[in-house]
């Protein structure tokens, strides 16, 4: 809208529009207002067990992948070896089990809940954040894989060695609103800590790219004879695009032709279908586009 709003009245409008949006949402806010509160984020009894029970049921599938490995019983997919085989089918049963529980969740709330309201419009967060709070914060991942054994053979001091289960290797079962247990608190910090860092470390090195890119392309411009060339002339493409078309000058335009079926468009499309006469053709065609311009048509044409 605000880009047809440009095109079509120009700059000033499209400045008025957006200040004319935002008062109105201000006025609403401060008559109505916009509060997520404990109210929204906590789920029925019913549903509270039934995410309780499907996490422990993927729990239960986790223990008899593992003890399928352990007595030599898995095999190996292809492409993978043991080890990669027996964590693909870990993760596979534990992001179901969040997804699972999460839906569970998100299918209990009304459509007035405020961070329903928030996800829907696209102001803030995801239906995985909702599924977090009030579900399952699922597995937490370092380097694209479950916590590794850091210690002797083992995560954390609270398992025992080699302990391949969901809980040992960073599976998150606890919401955020019924609260973590230590090992699921520090399995938590480990993944946060690596988000935090890898935002602080693209935020830089997208801010550097982007500089650079500036400042070597800083002279390129197209000319007036449609080529784009450098302030030496020299030619990096002889038409901007290699079609001459500038993106933000496009609009969205639905064609409807494209999904009709041949009836619907012969229907819609064809107004002088099965008109053998002349004269019918010429009384046909006169109703859509004038008499004297059917006259000239009927003239060039061999009917």
């Amino acid at each position: 809208m605000i880009h047809i709003v440009w095109k079509d009245l120009g700059p000033q409008a499209c400045a008025d529009v957006l200040s004319n949006i935002q008062f109105v949402i201000n006025n609403w806010l401060i008559n109505t207002g916009f509060t997520v509160g404990v109210a929204d984020i906590i789920a029925k009894p019913e549903i509270v067990r039934k995410v309780r029970a499907t996490i422990e049921s993927y729990q239960r599938k986790v223990r008899k992948i593992v003890n399928q490995t352990q007595h030599g019983r898995l095999k190996s997919q292809p492409g993978k070896n043991l080890m990669e085989s027996f964590e693909h089918q870990i993760n596979k049963s534990l992001n179901a089990a969040r997804d699972e529980a999460g839906s569970l969740a998100l299918n209990n709330l009304d459509k007035d809940n405020r961070l329903v309201n928030m996800v829907v419009s696209g102001s803030k967060g995801n239906n995985n954040n909702i599924s977090q709070i009030m579900a399952c914060c699922g597995q937490q991942n370092v380097e694209g894989k479950r916590i590794a054994f850091g210690f002797n053979a083992r995560s954390l001091p609270h398992f025992t060695k080699h302990d391949y289960s969901a809980e040992s290797k960073g599976f998150v079962a606890s919401s955020y609103l019924t609260g973590f247990d230590p090992s699921e608190f520090y399995f938590h910090a480990m993944g946060g800590r690596e988000g935090l860092i890898d935002t602080a470390v693209k935020t830089a090195d997208t801010g550097y790219i982007s500089r650079r890119l500036m400042k070597a392309l800083e002279d390129v411009m197209v000319k007036y004879d449609g080529t784009v060339r450098t302030s030496r002339e020299v030619i990096i493409q002889f038409l901007y695009g290699e079609d001459g078309m500038a993106g933000e000058h496009f609009e969205k335009i639905p064609l409807d032709l494209t999904m009709l079926d041949n009836k619907s468009l012969d229907k819609k499309c064809n107004f002088i279908s099965n008109i053998q006469k002349s004269d019918e053709y010429a009384e046909k065609l006169s109703q859509h586009m004038g008499k004297d311009r059917a006259d000239e048509v009927m003239k060039n044409m061999d009917i």
